[in-house]
């Protein structure tokens, strides 16, 4: 069932929001949930639904209406998750339904949204239900100085380039990768990621001290470097493979990851961090 939120569905509601943010690598104080919460149930420029099943509150939707030189009125969907138990069920198709009928209602001539590019398993159903226009979306940070961000140095891993969920979004690399490098990088300052300009091998990857250290292959894999003996083990335990850079030539140090491992991705990354970057 899909309906309006309400007082009592608070914790439940905070639980999915933390979620939400958790997801994108995007967490709030405690007191940004609350001042969100009371937004939502005083309409106050936002709105929200939830989808409840089974008498638990599984899925929420945050939305907004908003103008345009071109429109008077128009439906942007913020937010959409549901917790991934309830997931398959059908409430995030119902959940988009349901915006989509508050934005007739109002008046709105469009409704729209945004997700990540690698949200694989989100965009199977967003294609189902609307069409993807093929735009792309930049955001302006911005700073209480006034004065206009200027771009992280290239190749440079900074918050401005992987601090928000939607500056994300518009990157290259998986989800997973980049919420990585931006840990990695505020623990090390000398870690970077790209290869300014070049192409092919490490490209898009982690490096340190100009070696690169983790990367993903063309192929989606998640590669890290590590000692022989390390990539043997892991190899041995079925967790990966060793890495095949395209020439048929295995290389002893290198370890792609199954998409199944059940290795942490971020412990790896750290461990062949300290592999690589030892002799600082």
């Amino acid at each position: 069932m899909i309906r309006p939120l309400r007082e009592a569905d608070k914790a439940e509601w905070l639980s999915l929001a933390e979620g939400y943010k958790a997801f994108y690598n995007t967490p709030l104080p405690a007191g940004k949930y609350d001042v969100a919460w009371s937004r939502l149930l005083a309409g106050d420029g936002v709105h929200g639904l939830g989808a409840e099943f089974e008498g638990r509150l599984v899925g929420i939707a945050h939305y907004l209406f908003h103008t345009s030189p071109w429109a008077v009125r128009v439906c942007y969907l913020e937010d959409l998750f549901v917790s991934p138990p309830a997931r398959g069920k059908g409430a995030a198709r119902e959940l988009i339904h349901a915006v989509g009928g508050a934005a007739k209602a109002a008046g709105a001539t469009r409704c729209y949204w945004s997700t990540h590019e690698d949200n694989a398993e989100a965009r199977r159903l967003y294609d189902q239900v609307a069409r993807h226009a093929g735009f792309i979306r930049y955001d302006y940070a911005l700073r209480n100085s006034g004065e206009p961000d200027r771009p992280p140095p290239p190749g440079r891993v900074s918050d401005s380039c992987l601090g928000d969920s939607m500056t994300e979004a518009r990157t290259t690399l998986p989800a997973q990768f980049m919420v990585i490098a931006r840990t990695l990088a505020a623990e090390d300052p000398g870690v970077s990621i790209g290869a300014d300009g070049k192409k092919g091998f490490g490209a898009s990857a982690l490096k340190v001290g100009g070696k690169i250290f983790a990367m993903v292959s063309s192929d989606g894999a998640f590669v890290v470097k590590l000692p022989k003996g390390r990539v043997d083990e892991l190899e041995a335990a079925g967790q990966g493979r060793r890495f095949d850079p395209g020439h048929g030539r295995l290389m002893k140090e290198w370890l792609a990851l199954d998409p199944g491992s059940s290795q942490d991705r971020l412990a790896l990354a750290r461990e062949a961090l300290r592999f690589v970057g030892g002799a600082r």
